[in-house]
Parts: structure tokens; sequence; C-alpha cells
């Protein structure tokens, strides 16, 4: 999709600033490298292909932020935009945006900013000659913990294998049909051990958030994240007293698997 590309590059083109294709290949690689997305795909959004997959409605967000598009809260920023689009159009480019929202999560932020340009294109196919482009090109992003280093899929398999042969779990079957995770000492030991070691739970914090955060999401915002993650561990908060392996196996398990599963 391309939508994205002439919206960005209209802007751009119209306020005359000096290298504007440079602006935006700046805020490609900022956005690519805050979001951990494959370095390889950048050739791709470079060449203004925008599949509507989760890493790239991901990538749009962060891109139109950085170029002051887009805010979270209020949409399409039509300050930036300023005054060469007409009401009627402006009407119509909100009323296409509310048919969209109303079908996505309201905290998928990600979809929102992507199908709201995909509308905003849609309806304003001319280059845009008052739009103002902001000089601040910081990435509103969280900060993560930072002494906290995401892993990646294989070194995350590499400490829970090796917390499999300490906790002493003779087999363990990736693919198995059964519950991988059955609720044996060894393996409730093993899935404590990997939490610890992959720095996202600690003994005397609990479940660490901000890392976790920085570990598995990729189209989300923070406030986001924690509400849902605290609310699933507080449905199943162990009595005091629990043993933190129990209390990995019975409370944070349920919570993050599906998390992990999406992200490796």
């Amino acid at each position: 999709m391309r939508f994205v590309a002439l919206l960005v590059t209209s802007l751009l083109t119209a306020v005359e600033v000096s290298g504007s294709f440079k602006v935006y290949q700046k805020a490609a690689r900022e956005c690519v490298s805050a979001l951990r997305i494959p370095k390889a795909r950048l050739a791709s959004y470079h060449r203004f292909s925008f599949p509507p997959d989760r890493e790239t409605m991901g990538f749009v967000r962060c891109v139109t932020l950085v170029l002051n598009l887009w805010e979270d809260c209020t949409g399409i920023n039509w300050h930036t935009i300023g005054s060469s689009v007409d009401e009627p159009t402006s009407r119509e480019v909100c009323h296409c945006i509310a048919s969209q929202i109303a079908i996505i999560d309201p905290s998928d932020v990600c979809a929102q900013a992507y199908y709201s340009l995909r509308c905003f294109r849609r309806n304003v196919p001319t280059i845009l000659s008052d739009a103002v482009v902001s000089a601040d090109y910081s990435i509103e992003a969280p900060t993560p913990n930072t002494t906290f280093v995401p892993l990646t899929p294989v070194q995350i398999a590499k400490e829970f294998t090796t917390c499999l042969a300490e906790c002493g779990v003779a087999a363990f079957k990736f693919c198995s049909r059964d519950d991988p995770f059955p609720n044996t000492p060894e393996i409730r030991c093993a899935l404590y051990c990997t939490a610890v070691r992959t720095g996202v739970y600690s003994e005397q914090g609990g479940a660490l958030l901000n890392n976790l955060y920085a570990q598995l999401a990729r189209c989300e915002t923070p406030d986001s994240f924690r509400f849902r993650m605290e609310l699933c561990f507080q449905r199943r908060v162990q009595p005091p007293g629990t043993c933190p392996q129990e209390v990995i196996y019975q409370q944070y398990l349920p919570c993050l698997l599906p998390e992990y599963l999406r992200f490796l």
C-alpha cells in the first residue's frame, strides 16, 4: 500500500523541506530500530511497500508520530496538515475513520493509525500545500529498564534448555500436542529459572513489567500492556507464602504464554 508514502512525501514536498526524503528515511530507520523490526524490511519501507501486518502497522504509527502527523489520543494531527483540507473533505475523512475505528480494538493504536491514514489518503489525493512538519524527530516511546537487553527467540530457547537440564527434566517436546508444561516440580523449576535468567522476574519484585514490555510488546502502549498484564495477574493471584515456582506456574504462565508464543 502506498497511501502512507504518498501522504508523507506530499507533506514533506509541500513545505519544501530540504532533503525531505531523507527526513522520512531517518524516521524509518529510527522506527525499525525502536520496534526491533528486522532490518531487511527497511528496504521495503523505503520503497513505500506497507503490507497490512502487525509489524508494518507499528512502523506506520511510529513514523507518523515522529513526523507529527498522528497522535494516539486525538488521531490525525490536523494542525500539522494545516488549512489545505477543506471542511467537507475533513468530514469525509473523519467519517471514514469513525467507521474503521468502530471495528478496531480501542487499545490497538497501531491499527488505528494504519487504517486512519488510509482513510486520509483515500479522501485527500492531492498535495497539501500548507502542511507543516515538526522539527522534533525524537520517538515518543517508553523507556525500558536501561539494564535490560531484550533477548532473541534463540537466546530465550537456549536459557530454557539450560534450565530444563538444571532442573532435571529428562525430555521436553516443544511441539507436543499434549500440554508441554505439565504441573510437575521439574517444569515449575525450569519456568522459574528461565524467567529469572531472562530478566523478566525477580523474587523480590515479581514480574518485571517494564522488562516484559521491552521484550514482548510490538504494537501497544506501555499503559495498555501493563493494564492487561496486571488484570490477568490479579485474576490468578496466589495466597501469601506461595513458593515462587508455584507463583510462576499458576499466576504468570497463563498470562504470559500467549505473549511469548506471538513473540517466538
